[in-house]
C-alpha cells in the first residue's frame, strides 16, 4: 500500500472515529444532564418529542459560515468537527433549555478539554453562531 493511500485510510478511520465519539459524547452528556441536574422525567419526555429531536443537517455553506464565525471567536474552535458540536448545541436550543444553560453547555461542548480558554462572552458568541448557521429556527 502506498504511503498516500495509507494516509487516506488513516484519515478516513479518524473521521469515522471522531464522529462516533462526538455522538457518543452527546448521548452521555444528555444522560448526565437528565440524571445529575434533576430534569423532570415528564418534561424530558415532552421536550424530546420527534418534533424537537430532529438533528439539523447543515449544508456546506452553513458549515463554512459556522467555521468562519467560530474562527473569529477563537481559531482553535475551527477544529474537531465543529459542525457536530454545533448540532449538539442546536439540540439544546430546540429543546428549549434556558439561555444561560445553553451557553454553559456550549462552552463544555466546544472547550471541554480545557486546552484553550473560553469566556462566558465566547459562549454567547458560539451560541449565536450556531443559531445563525446551523440551528435556523422557524
Amino acid at each position: 500500500m502506498s504511503s498516500r493511500m495509507h494516509q487516506a485510510v488513516v484519515a478516513s478511520a479518524l473521521t469515522v472515529a471522531t464522529t462516533a465519539v462526538i455522538f457518543l459524547a452527546g448521548w452521555l452528556y444528555e444522560s448526565r444532564s437528565q440524571s445529575d441536574w434533576g430534569v423532570d422525567t415528564g418534561a424530558t419526555q415532552a421536550a424530546t418529542s420527534p418534533a424537537t429531536t430532529a438533528w439539523p443537517t447543515p449544508d456546506p455553506t452553513a458549515v463554512a459560515g459556522l467555521v468562519t464565525s467560530l474562527g473569529a471567536i477563537n481559531p482553535e474552535l475551527r477544529y474537531g468537527s465543529p459542525e457536530l458540536k454545533a448540532m449538539l448545541v442546536c439540540r439544546d436550543i430546540r429543546r428549549g433549555d434556558d439561555a444561560k444553560r445553553v451557553v454553559e453547555k456550549a462552552l463544555e461542548i466546544f472547550g471541554g478539554d480545557g486546552s484553550f480558554p473560553l469566556s462566558h462572552d465566547d459562549g454567547q458568541r458560539i451560541v449565536a453562531a450556531v443559531r445563525k448557521h446551523v440551528c435556523i429556527e422557524n
